[in-house]
């Protein structure tokens, strides 16, 4: 029965056509046109005539979201296409339906964009208004959209009840469909091409204006985060972040300002943190039970030094605070390199991110870096360092014999949320947080970690007469050697450097010290060193001092120039002990 049916069906379509294409042709042969083989199709399902004589379209009126049309200088606007799409002219005259672009090539090429841009408009108004009901009962958002950036299309969720994304990239277009259909959600048309970034201190986790959303996913204990009238840090996070630290007052007040700032401003702070100390003294602890939770594990990284030597770091991108674990520069083997990479990262407001199989890429950078060392020489700090807080060396552990470490760390997860709001309430300093500690910790593991020659070349800079005094050689020692042609007796040589420097200070005179002079110098303290100009300039420039031009006396001179510093009567002590030997 039902195949009767479909039979007497078909055969009734067929026999319209027919007689829709005799009247075609009725009608051409009365207004004297010739005939014509008329062709039906159908196109996006809908039948249209394939072949119509070109025609002139203009626009009659737009409203009720159609554009009316005319054909052919006519006035009876019975023709129209919807304002989002200009493919196909409908009519009210029993007229077959055309494609627009056959009809009128030069109309479509105007009405087709028009269109999109309509589409695209209707398509982001009919968005915003799901996405705010959905905002205001905070339930799930799908959607889906493709990343500007990398060309990808993500299909997913905002959560309005957590304010989290979950998105994930899909294999196509048609698969993201199929998401938005199973979760009866709008499928877009076009799928509209946005943003997806990492910005921690954006506040919208999707913003439809922008087109932006957010890789960024703030931890729990942020979005509780409430601000309280009096509040201190809770006792067992705060003696955890002081056995971390090494017991220093001034480094916890500092410290604490420090991630203060990044949890509520989710910024670069542009400086790091060095902690020492032996095994078991909570260096760990403080990252794992304290700072992953509170900042978000998604923005958090442990890494280790060699892990930064390979080429890879796709991690960077996307953390707001690097952990780097077990920090020995010494067993790095490119450490000049390395330390230029940690420098950059914590400084530079853009950072080279390269992921495997991908194209290197300059990214926002929102990097705070956290180290940890069992070891004394554990980071290498410049004299002049304006990036390292370091923290004193601690030596006692933080559990005594008999104490309960499980215990201890859930009390630690238990102050977690009032150690938010403690956070959330500070009165945090940015300008206090970019500027690093100087302190005594500093200056030990400066001097522990620096090279003879780079001890040298910082007295030099600094004009620390008294320093040199103190290094003289002791004794008569005959050592001589060939420097550019001259034999040097070195000892000889130092002591007579140091009665002209003595001279030149009593003054306040400046003191051009010679390829020679720095020669006698560097080989009398270090050792081994280049036995020409060209050379020793070159020894001296990689760390850190530069030969160049002086006049003097109307002659012209390399060397460097040195403004002596020492105190009078120091001066006048070392003064009479060059005179008697």
């Amino acid at each position: 029965m039902k195949q009767t049916i479909t039979k007497s069906y078909n055969s009734l379509l067929d026999s319209n056509k027919t007689l829709q294409c005799q009247e075609i042709a009725n009608l051409r042969a009365q207004q004297g046109l010739a005939s014509k083989n008329v062709k039906f199709a159908t196109y996006k399902g809908v039948g249209i005539l394939n072949n119509p004589d070109h025609a002139v379209i203009s626009i009659s009126k737009i409203e009720r979201d159609f554009v009316y049309l005319n054909l052919n200088d006519g006035d009876s606007s019975a023709y129209f296409h919807p304002v989002t799409n200009a493919d196909i002219i409908y009519n009210f005259k029993d007229e077959p339906k055309y494609r627009t672009v056959s009809l009128d090539h030069e109309y479509f090429k105007q009405a087709e964009p028009l269109a999109r841009k309509e589409l695209s408009k209707a398509n982001q108004q009919r968005l915003t208004t799901v996405f705010e009901q959905h905002k205001l009962a905070k339930t799930l958002h799908h959607c889906m959209f493709r990343d500007r950036t990398t060309d990808t299309y993500y299909a997913g969720s905002h959560d309005f009840s957590t304010s989290l994304n979950s998105f994930d990239t899909v294999s196509s277009k048609s698969a993201g469909f199929d998401f938005l259909k199973q979760h009866n959600a709008h499928k877009p048309d076009p799928v509209l091409t946005w943003d997806y970034l990492y910005k921690p201190g954006h506040s919208e986790a999707i913003d439809l204006n922008a087109g932006f959303v957010n890789k960024f996913q703030p931890s729990i204990y942020m979005r509780n985060a409430e601000k309280q009238k009096t509040l201190t840090v809770p006792d067992n996070i705060q003696r955890l972040i002081d056995s971390a630290l090494g017991s220093d007052k001034e480094s916890f007040d500092h410290f604490i300002n420090w991630l203060a700032v990044i949890f509520q401003y989710k910024i670069r702070t542009q400086t790091a943190w060095v902690l020492q100390g032996t095994t078991g003294t909570g260096k760990g602890l403080l990252f794992n039970e304290i700072i992953k939770p509170l900042i978000g594990q998604q923005n958090c990284r442990s890494v280790t030094l060699e892990n930064l030597e390979e080429q890879f770091n796709s991690f960077a991108g996307q953390c707001l605070i690097l952990f780097i674990d077990e920090v020995d520069t010494d067993q790095i083997k490119n450490q000049q390199k390395l330390v230029a990479k940690l420098k950059n990262w914590i400084t530079e407001p853009t950072i080279e991110v390269r992921a495997m199989r991908s194209d290197l890429r300059e990214e926002a950078n929102y990097l705070n870096i956290l180290m940890a060392s069992n070891q004394a020489n554990s980071m290498r700090v410049e004299g002049n360092d304006r990036r390292f807080n370091v923290c004193h060396r601690q030596q006692k552990k933080l559990f005594n014999e008999l104490e309960s470490g499980e215990q201890f760390l859930k009390c630690i997860k238990s102050e977690l949320q009032d150690f938010a709001n403690y956070l959330h309430t500070h009165s945090a300093s940015k300008n206090l947080a970019k500027t690093a500690l100087d302190n005594s910790a500093k200056h030990d593991l400066q001097a522990t970690t620096q090279t003879a020659l780079e001890e040298v070349i910082e007295a030099l800079t600094k004009g620390d007469l008294g320093y040199f005094s103190d290094m003289k050689p002791e004794g008569d020692s005959p050592l001589i050697i060939k420097f550019d042609g001259q034999i040097i007796t070195i000892n000889k040589q130092y002591l007579a450097l140091l009665k002209t420097a003595v001279s030149l200070a009593t003054k306040s005179k400046r003191h051009i010290l010679t390829h020679k002079d720095l020669f006698t110098i560097t080989e009398a303290l270090v050792g081994n060193m280049p036995s020409t100009k060209g050379k020793l300039s070159k020894r001296l420039g990689h760390a850190g001092l530069k030969v160049s031009p002086h006049t003097i006396n109307g002659k012209t001179l390399r060397g460097y120039k040195v403004n002596w510093v020492i105190e009078h009567h120091k001066l006048t002590v070392l003064a009479s002990e060059l005179e008697s030997n």
